[in-house]
């Protein structure tokens, strides 16, 4: 651990030399050791008893019920209203071909005694104003999807999922975040300057570094401001026209977890969390 220093003649080393690191050198291949297949002969433990397929609600009753009426399904709609707050629809029943009108939808279903047999959670992209016609015009503007793995460094996943890999680069021509790297611990300040451009925390001068100043002066101060004002890059998008959204597979969210004020109003399109 270095002091920090304020002679910049004493930083030894101010630049990074980036070079294109081998997934597979012969330095490291003491260390991978591939795992077996875990979804061979494996036998789920949950029959799912909904789909939702094209924007319709279908239900299988795996021969227990006679038909989708016996099965006693509902559904309801949940709308983000914050990065902390839900809004919940009424429940209504569901038939096969049923058509919710939302991203987010709970499905569960009862027993004649009234108790819970399934629930399942369903996600789509609800289209509330439905497409023209007739084909508008191309548009010179690009479609822009941004997938984030988070915990895993390149050469891991190109070690681990090369089948995912190669699909996203020569069917998709993905470009991936070369040199992408941590600011901070966690995923938290690390989404923080992905997707705002900010930092929260200071990184000192030192031999390796002249030093970066964060924009706020620490991480407290940043977990307390909502980030409705802030030069999050989903809303630069909106101001451009487009239709956005930010799907993360977990509720505490890269933006607000564990106990950050977040965002107090949706801040896309469709966000599911």
């Amino acid at each position: 651990m270095f002091n920090s220093i304020t002679n910049e003649s004493e930083i030894w080393l101010d630049f990074c030399n980036l070079t294109d690191i081998n997934p597979w050198d012969s330095t490291i291949m003491e260390f991978i050791k591939p795992e077996k297949d875990h979804m061979l002969n494996c036998i789920p433990k949950l029959f799912e008893h909904s789909k939702l397929i094209n924007g319709q609600l279908f239900l299988y009753s795996n021969g227990t019920f006679k038909d989708d009426v016996e099965m006693g399904c509902e559904m309801r709609c949940l709308f983000p209203k914050s990065d902390w707050d839900l809004e919940y629809g009424n429940w209504i029943k569901v038939f096969n071909g049923t058509k919710p009108k939302c991203d987010v939808i709970e499905v569960q279903c009862k027993k004649n005694d009234g108790k819970v047999y399934y629930t399942f959670f369903h996600a789509q992209v609800y289209r509330k104003i439905p497409p023209p016609s007739i084909p508008l015009e191309s548009s010179k503007k690009y479609d822009v999807h941004v997938i984030v793995l988070d915990a895993v460094s390149q050469t891991q996943f190109i070690r681990s999922m090369p089948k995912t890999f190669y699909f996203l680069r020569e069917y998709y021509d993905a470009i991936p975040f070369k040199y992408f790297n941590k600011i901070g611990i966690n995923s938290h300040p690390n989404g923080f300057a992905f997707l705002i451009g900010k930092m929260f925390e200071f990184i000192p001068k030192s031999p390796f570094s002249r030093g970066h100043i964060g924009q706020y002066p620490n991480r407290k101060r940043a977990c307390r401001t909502p980030l409705d004002n802030e030069q999050f890059i989903g809303f630069r998008y909106k101001d451009d026209g487009y239709v956005t959204m930010m799907a993360e597979d977990w509720m505490g969210g890269a933006l607000s977890y564990p106990y950050c004020e977040g965002f107090h109003k949706t801040p896309m399109d469709h966000y599911m969390k």
